[in-house]
């Protein structure tokens, strides 16, 4: 994350993993992303398979699901360049 595009920046939403019933409570807040576990879905919430959540952790990018907050975590203007997502050709 690069703070200075972060600064006043935030985002929250709940993730659940397919074959995890854990849900988790994701937020972005400046900089800082702070993961807690919740009894459950946000209205604001997203649906990964483990590959997919596997892609974004490597800087492979969301899964395609348009609009979804994963999505907008992916590309928002805190990404540092050393950690934007790559994308093959």
């Amino acid at each position: 994350m690069d703070p200075r595009k972060a600064e006043g920046e935030r985002l929250a939403f709940t993730i659940a993993t397919e074959g995890d019933p854990q849900i988790r409570w994701v937020e972005l807040r400046n900089s800082v992303l702070v993961i807690s576990n919740v009894d459950s879905k946000a209205t604001a919430h997203v649906d990964v398979t483990r590959p997919e959540l596997a892609d974004f952790v490597l800087g492979k990018g969301a899964a395609a699901k348009a609009g979804e907050p994963l999505a907008e975590l992916d590309r928002g203007p805190h990404r540092s360049p050393a950690t934007a997502p790559h994308r093959s050709p």
